[in-house]
Order: C-alpha cells, then structure tokens, then sequence
C-alpha cells in the first residue's frame, strides 16, 4: 500500500508526525510559537541515533515563518524530500489521513490548547504511539503511559525526551501501538456505540412494559 513516508523516499524509521491543535501545522491556531516547535525538532534529530525525519502537514500563513526557523537551526526540509535527505517535510495539505498515518512511527501533539484531539483518536486507530502535551481534553482520549507519553504545556525537556524515548525503544513502540489500537476499539470504535444505544433502548423499553 502507498503511504506517505516511503512515497516520499523515507525509508529510516522513525517518522515523526508533529501536529498542533486541529492538525494543521502551518497555522498560528494552537498558539504554539513555532520556532520552538522547529527548535524541539532540531533537538530530537541532534539527540537520538536515530536517522528521524519530522512531517509538518498542513499550511497556512506561518509557513514562511516556520521555513525561516528551519533555516535559523540549521534543519534540511523540502516540500517532498526529493534528495532524500530532508529533516523536516512541509507536506502542505493532505486529505488521506489513512494514508498519512500509514507510513509514520510517532504523532506528537504539541498544543498550549486543545479540545477533543480527533487527531489523537485517528493516531491511536492507526497504532500509532503519541507524544503530546497534557493540555485540554487529551487524557480523555489517551492512557497516559500507554497510549502516549504526556508533558506538562511549556515542558520543552520532557518532551523532547519523551520523543526520544519512543524513537529509540522499538518494543515500547509496538507496545504503545497495539495499546492504542485496543483503547481506541474499546471506547471509540462504532461498534461500542451501536451496543450503547442498543442496550439505552432496551433499558427503556423494559420500563415501558
């Protein structure tokens, strides 16, 4: 199947999707500054033996800020990693979430804010393990230490480690995937919801007779 790391020539692991509020990157609506989020990948890559590569998916009216931070620390990106040696990918806007998740390692959500992160939802169905901030409504949607490895907003250090963490343990990535798949079946997936509202009509049915 196509997905979007080795259609774009990434073929080291970890890929590391690095989202904000709503998912889109490239915008100021998270109010995450975004240098420090360019910054916190420079971190990562100078800090892990692994050969990581970051996709910012999305676009908007920071993207150019968020190139002159990418210039600023020093970090390769491209819009499609043609040379294959991209650090960060600025994918712009991608409808297949199925086939963007497919081909990545690690979500990080990095939100000041958040609400109900669907995207955290999606990650999980997909098996993918989480690095995010503990902001909002996050730990109703993931099991902290399971699921995802959460920070307190502003926690640069943490988080970096945690992104480190989960890059170089594969056993606590596959664990963490599995995890996330099992969590989201239980108390996401459709089904779960046809038996709720089956046994709501049941429960006042019964008290009709």
């Amino acid at each position: 199947d196509a997905k979007l790391a080795t259609d774009l020539g990434v073929e080291a692991l970890p890929a590391v999707y690095v989202v904000d509020a709503t998912g889109k990157v490239l915008t100021s609506l998270s109010g995450h500054p975004n240098a420090e989020q360019i910054e916190t990948i420079k971190r990562l890559v100078e800090g892990t033996t692994k050969n990581v590569v970051a996709f910012l998916i999305g676009d908007g009216e920071e993207r150019s800020n968020i190139i002159q931070s990418c210039n600023d620390f020093g970090l390769r990106y491209s819009p499609d990693n043609a040379d294959g040696k991209s650090q960060i990918v600025l994918t712009s806007w991608i409808k297949n979430v199925d086939w963007a998740l497919a081909g990545l390692d690690v979500v990080a959500l990095t939100s000041f804010n958040e609400g109900t992160p669907v995207s955290l939802i999606e990650a999980q169905a997909a098996g993918k393990p989480i690095v995010t901030t503990r902001v909002g409504g996050i730990e109703n949607v993931v099991i902290p230490s399971s699921t995802a490895l959460l920070s307190n907003s502003g926690d640069e250090d943490v988080f970096v480690k945690h992104l480190k963490e989960v890059c170089e343990n594969d056993q606590k990535r596959m664990n963490m995937s599995e995890n996330g798949w099992e969590h989201v079946k239980e108390k996401f997936h459709y089904t779960r919801l046809v038996n709720d509202m089956d046994n709501l009509y049941k429960k006042l049915l019964s008290k009709v007779k």
